[in-house]
């Protein structure tokens, strides 16, 4: 229901209706609305989410295109079921986003540590970047493009959502890229407009 009508739409009388259960049910659960929503918050993260966290990343992809693959599933969300719930959220429950994204800092700061590494293994990253010290200067940065991300849910055309989704991407591995990442970035995704579509070897990373 919050997929379909968005978050402020949705009463909670409106959800004991849709799954058959009394509010009493509903308050063994859930104390308020905002822990609902959390929970689906949770859900769409774990289910929508094209980038593995460290424990599972993949070494012989190419971090660029690990970069890339983290603004699909933005782009995608905004055009999908996920949109009117991800803009209420925006413009309704700012504080509940905000403790969502301070509670994830710490995986934020250790995947982003993670793969600043393998992309200075790999040549395609600058390698002081992985420096604990830089890394929270890349949070700053990454804090800033969560905010444009938050400027691309309010955008109505699809098509404005994916020229500001493409800009912050540009923006982040031209700060973060040496001039092979850069050029590789170039070649596959602005020469050729190419996509991701899967893994590049270790073989032909440089």
């Amino acid at each position: 229901m919050f997929m379909k009508f968005g978050i402020r739409s949705v009463s909670i009388e409106d959800i004991c209706n849709e799954v058959h259960i009394s509010k009493k049910t509903f308050y063994t659960v859930f104390k308020q609305k905002d822990d609902l929503v959390w929970e689906v918050l949770e859900l769409i993260s774990r289910e929508d989410c094209d980038v593995p966290p460290v424990d599972k990343m993949d070494r012989t992809r190419n971090v660029v295109d690990v970069a890339m693959a983290f603004r699909t599933p933005s782009v995608r969300k905004q055009n999908s079921k996920y949109r009117k719930f991800l803009r209420d959220l925006v413009k309704y429950y700012p504080e509940l986003k905000n403790l969502y994204n301070e509670k994830h800092r710490d995986e934020v700061l250790r995947a982003l540590a993670a793969y600043m590494e393998l992309g200075g293994e790999q040549g395609m990253f600058r390698q002081e970047l992985a420096q604990q010290e830089n890394i929270y200067s890349l949070v700053v940065v990454m804090e800033m493009i969560v905010s444009m991300q938050e400027v691309i849910a309010k955008t109505e055309k699809s098509e404005e959502r994916l020229l500001l989704s493409e800009a912050v991407a540009d923006s982040f591995l031209r700060i973060c890229c040496t001039a092979a990442g850069i050029e590789y970035y170039q070649r596959r995704y602005l020469d050729g407009g190419g996509q991701d579509t899967g893994k590049t070897k270790q073989n032909n990373i440089n």
